[in-house]
């Protein structure tokens, strides 16, 4: 069975087959490119390892039958829009698990990539399949689906924040050889299932924080003020009223959205901005700063060594 069985994948989407059995599709977009590289350890289960580096992409994906679906991501930002009025965030560690009987539209990466691992189980291949290993493995994936997902409304994804637990179970799948890759997802999988069937789904439920369209426009018009505008500093009073937004409701938005504070969002976007201009032009360290807002280059040198490890000086010898 291959990953095409999951259902149709795009337009935007083309395929490459290697010799060892997986896939890697490439997800092509204005923004940027994705790669979502494809195991199959059992039948009807598919593991995916998801690298974007783009802001935006669009998914026609239709899936052909019904599955369960967990989501890991383990660097990076991605948002989940539940309805137009209710958005949130998935961010570094945490899971999502969802049937995933609706994935087409606009997806948006606040951080401009994400990286994560998408396990897939369809019904009834995988589910029959992983029951019947082991001579009757003891998770029903059908109940764990149930679990997570139903409600008295009907499906809906459920959001599970970072924990030590999955930390553990998923992160250790980047550590192994891409040789023996495919024997050591069978291991995880089931061991994800188990840790999954057994958890107290009371303890898993958290609170998460919602923001409504309106505000999601307003700190992503915010953020793009900012970020066109490198050479000024703005003052949080300036991006309250430019966005017509109470401060502590900004501040708060803000931080949900990029996971980060509007002070640290753009402290890394200028140093990352700087890296590129003392790898990319002849500018003095002086130009740079000051084409980045920093009036005085001290501060500059001080809060690019802050990040990067090395003054801008420092930084650019490396490169030559």
């Amino acid at each position: 069975m291959t990953m095409n069985a999951l259902g149709n994948m795009g337009d935007n989407i083309t395929m490459q087959k290697r010799e060892d059995g997986s896939s890697i599709f490439f997800l092509h977009d204005d923004t940027g490119l994705g790669t979502m590289t494809c195991y199959s350890p059992f039948e009807g289960v598919f593991v995916l390892f998801n690298d974007f580096h783009l802001k935006t992409c669009y998914s026609a994906f239709k899936p052909h039958q019904s599955m369960f679906t967990i989501d890991y991501c383990k660097e990076g930002r991605i948002e989940n829009s539940i309805h137009p009025e209710k958005y949130t965030y998935i961010s570094a560690g945490d899971l999502q698990m969802e049937v995933r009987t609706q994935h087409c539209g606009e997806f948006y990466f606040p951080l401009k990539h994400y990286h994560g691992i998408t396990i897939s189980i369809l019904f009834p291949q995988g589910s029959e399949t992983i029951r019947t290993l082991l001579n009757g493995f003891p998770v029903d994936v059908e109940n764990l689906k149930n679990k997570f997902c139903r409600t008295s409304k009907g499906y809906e994804t459920f959001i599970m924040r970072s924990n030590p637990q999955t930390n553990h179970i998923l992160a250790e799948i980047y550590q192994i050889p891409e040789k023996d890759r495919v024997p050591y997802l069978k291991i995880k999988v089931l061991e994800l299932l188990l840790y999954l069937d057994g958890m107290d789904i009371s303890l898993a439920k958290q609170q998460n924080d919602y923001l409504n369209f309106a505000q999601v426009t307003k700190i992503k018009s915010l953020e793009k003020r900012l970020t066109s505008h490198l050479d000024r500093f703005y003052t949080l009073t300036e991006c309250s009223s430019s966005i017509d937004m109470p401060l502590t409701s900004m501040k708060k938005a803000f931080r949900i959205i990029y996971g980060k504070s509007i002070y640290a969002y753009m402290k890394e976007y200028r140093v990352n901005a700087a890296a590129l201009l003392l790898q990319d032009s002849s500018k003095s360290i002086l130009e740079i700063a000051n084409d980045l807002g920093y009036q005085n280059p001290s501060k500059f040198s001080a809060a690019f060594k802050s990040l990067r490890g090395l003054t801008p000086r420092d930084y650019r010898k490396t490169l030559v």
